[in-house]
């Protein structure tokens, strides 16, 4: 069957009616060195194929710096056509995670998230309306603010895990904290809970921490770069021509 209507849009060539652009975080560098033996590894278990439609999650482990980061967006952009979707999704704590997901749901033309943001959008209203006043915020609108935010999320989940919409792929960046935390960390949270349950999709995770490689079906280490990347960025930055030359001689010649 291609085409549909199940609330999720009119009826509409299913491929094309979950069609969204991929949007670039601000602090994406413009200068990637391509580390193809870690690109290619991605490519390998994570770009979209007709051969298997089951869901794939995978993450990228490493220190800070490494470019787990980087590396993450430019498999997004090199495979960006070939998924209706791609959503950058801010880990790093869970408050900003639900941000990220709610500016999600506003690219989402779906009538059961376009409802749970009007209600969301109109309860938030209320409540900066009522701080205005001089007998402050009403109590109820004020509790139902983080119910209505939950029912936005629940619908992005639930259009994510629509039968139709198989092509997405979700990066979960900077997820450091872990959970539980033993030092009693609050802004530690589960991230299981945010990854869609249906069998479908792709999920790229990067993080700081190795015991959330756990959550992926495959996983890899990125390591610091070689002397010979090391240099392509620094050659890309500097707008000098280091090719050949030892760190020595670099050193030499910028110095």
């Amino acid at each position: 069957m291609d085409n549909l209507n199940l609330g999720f849009g009119v009826a509409l060539n299913l491929t094309q009616s979950f069609k969204i652009s991929f949007h670039l975080p601000r602090y994406v560098v413009p200068y990637f060195v391509p580390r193809l033996d870690e690109l290619s590894q991605l490519i390998r278990f994570l770009a979209p194929s007709h051969a298997s439609e089951r869901r794939k999650v995978y993450v990228i482990h490493g220190l800070g710096g490494a470019g787990k980061t980087q590396l993450m967006l430019e498999f997004a952009r090199s495979y960006k056509t070939d998924y209706t979707s791609i959503f950058w999704l801010n880990g790093a704590t869970e408050d900003l995670l639900r941000q990220s997901l709610l500016d999600t749901a506003s690219r989402i033309a779906s009538g059961p998230i376009v409802e749970a943001l009007q209600k969301y959008a109109t309860a938030q209203k209320e409540s900066s309306e009522s701080q205005e006043l001089a007998s402050g915020p009403s109590g109820s609108t004020t509790a139902s603010i983080p119910s209505l935010l939950q029912a936005v999320i629940s619908a992005v989940r639930d259009w994510l895990e629509f039968g139709g919409n198989k092509k997405w792929l979700l990066l979960f960046d900077n997820v450091d904290r872990e959970f539980p935390s033993p030092t009693g960390d609050s802004d530690a949270y589960d991230l299981a809970k945010y990854i869609p349950s249906a069998d479908h999709g792709a999920v790229l995770i990067t993080t700081r921490h190795l015991p959330l490689c756990s959550l992926g079906d495959k996983s890899m280490t990125l390591t610091k770069m070689s002397e010979e990347q090391g240099l392509q960025v620094l050659a890309e930055r500097s707008g000098y021509n280091l090719s050949g030359m030892d760190g020595f001689s670099v050193n030499a010649k910028l110095c």
